[in-house]
């Protein structure tokens, strides 16, 4: 067959109608699996793109969320200076507690603080970014 000769396609849908995934060549399947499983070695993230749903969604199904690893436990205070300005935040069950205000997140927080968007596990230290 020479290189300019054009080959049916034997997909079983039409191609508007496979999800992205489907659409990638096998090799790059399964690169894009490999970089999944290194930035997410728990599953999480590939177990819900195959599930769909989402702690958001399992809310409004009324089920319960599956709290965040990192995440301290419900009960415990994490505390920062930020400005010469001490914050004081109390982790509850579902958010978190800042100044008698409930939040949901800690990004939401931070920016509450900041006036910026922060990703929340950083600006309290929870994690470090790589360089």
């Amino acid at each position: 067959m020479d290189p300019y000769t054009t080959v049916e396609s034997h997909a079983t849908q039409p191609v508007g109608l496979r999800t992205p995934f489907e659409a990638l060549s096998n090799e790059a399947q399964g690169r894009l699996r490999e970089l999944m499983e290194s930035l997410d070695p728990l599953g999480r993230l590939a177990a819900r793109a195959r599930s769909g749903s989402s702690n958001a969604s399992a809310r409004r199904k009324g089920q319960t969320a599956r709290r965040d690893i990192r995440l301290p436990k419900p009960g415990d205070v994490l505390r920062r200076c930020y400005k010469g300005r001490a914050i004081t935040v109390r982790v509850l069950e579902s958010g978190f507690e800042y100044e008698g205000r409930r939040f949901q997140s800690l990004s939401a927080i931070a920016q509450a603080v900041t006036g910026a968007h922060w990703n929340g596990l950083l600006f309290f230290g929870i994690v470090h970014q790589e360089r």
